[in-house]
């Protein structure tokens, strides 16, 4: 595919596609398994994710996909040093399983077909200051009904509209410090791209959860370090606001990471505190990495303080690369909401297969099998077709 091909496929997937919408985030998998051993190495953000740079992007077509040219648009035209853009675009296909206490089973054999994401990114610096924004519409895989349960149609797609990140960083040459106000996830623990993993979903890390905060970080030669003061948005947000604060720090060896991390919210109803740790582990040999996350909870309501809840949150499975542009993974995950309840945990095993036939293009396949209780179970198959500009 030469790049003018290239570029006129881009340009009419992209008009197709630029109606729908929810989350991308980095890949943490590539730490260490792509020679690099930062996720900011390849992303501007300074905990990863969001926006490639060009050390990103010419990864992403020499070592993390089977080929092809990673620039933006293909690399059709040349961006200006100060500014860089980017998108995402995901179709989905859903098929879901709920086996209730009463033996029946909601939403099985039903197939769902949805606009998963349609985000574009932008990126312009001036000196050592960058503002950063991502536009997008919320995708969702079912229809609701209006508040009033008319059946009346819902409104169209700028309705959805949302800005999920934009903030202004503030980073001299010379340092190793850099300052972030606006909105995007605080950093912790391993930060996973899937936001319906439990690590994520559980912590406050879903879907638009993106907050308002304020935060620094530095980078060191082998250790990074991130603390976040944050706000929940309240715009898209609940009317109570919740108000927080996110640190983590992460150490890191030839092949491996180790980090730990705190995180405090709290509304005028309720506060849950987490603390926890992650750890990375690449195999070179096996083409094997390990990663894995632990965090414990504690949360205790305003209107019952006797009724306060200790929790338990955690994530572990490897992933293996077994050919150039290809990844598995299965994944062992759990959360239980109050470790002194009975029946009240979760579990799921969580697989997927990734694959990059070419630069900007990823066929991506997830199943979940989850265990609510003794009584609940629920199955979840996904496939996702990917491109981003």
């Amino acid at each position: 595919m030469n790049r003018l091909t290239a570029a006129i496929t881009t340009l009419v997937f992209v008009s197709v596609a630029w109606a729908f919408a929810p989350d991308a985030n980095a890949y943490p998998h590539f730490q260490f398994s792509s020679d690099t051993d930062t996720c900011s190495t390849c992303h501007y953000a300074p905990a990863g994710g969001g926006l490639i740079n060009g050390w990103g992007r010419e990864e992403a077509g020499d070592t993390l996909s089977r080929g092809g040219d990673g620039a933006a648009l293909h690399g059709l035209v040349e961006m200006p040093s100060w500014l860089a853009i980017g998108g995402d675009l995901r179709a989905a296909a859903l098929m879901k399983g709920v086996e209730t206490s009463e033996g029946t089973v909601n939403e099985s054999g039903k197939l769902h077909l949805f606009p998963m994401q349609a985000d574009l990114s932008a990126r312009a610096e001036h000196n050592a200051f960058a503002l950063t924004a991502v536009v997008g519409l919320r995708g969702k895989a079912r229809k609701s009904a209006p508040p009033d349960g008319s059946m009346r149609e819902e409104a169209g797609a700028l309705s959805r509209l949302v800005s999920r990140e934009h903030f202004i960083t503030y980073a001299p040459d010379d340092s190793k410090y850099t300052m972030r106000g606006g909105r995007f996830y605080a950093p912790y623990g391993l930060r996973l791209a899937d936001h319906t993993s439990y690590v994520r979903r559980h912590a406050g890390f879903g879907m638009l959860k993106e907050t308002y905060g304020l935060g620094m970080s530095r980078r060191g030669d082998d250790n990074e370090t991130h603390i976040t003061a944050h706000v929940s948005d309240p715009i898209l947000g609940s009317q109570h606001l919740t108000y927080g604060a996110t640190a983590m720090h992460e150490k890191r060896g030839e092949a491996h990471a180790l980090g730990a991390g705190a995180r405090l919210r709290y509304t005028e109803s309720n506060m849950q505190a987490w603390a926890g740790g992650h750890y990375k582990h690449w195999f070179e040999s096996k083409k094997l990495l390990l990663m894995a996350e632990v965090n414990t909870g504690y949360q205790s309501f305003a209107e019952s303080p006797d009724n306060s809840r200790l929790q338990l949150l955690g994530y572990i499975g490897p992933v293996w690369f077994p050919t150039d542009g290809v990844s598995a993974s299965v994944a062992y995950e759990h959360y239980d909401e109050d470790l002194l309840t009975r029946y009240v945990e979760r579990h799921a095993i969580t697989s997927t297969i990734s694959f990059l036939p070419r630069a900007h293009y990823e066929i991506f396949l997830m199943g979940r099998a989850e265990r609510i209780g003794p009584p609940g179970r629920s199955f979840t198959g996904m496939l996702q077709l990917h491109y981003y500009l």
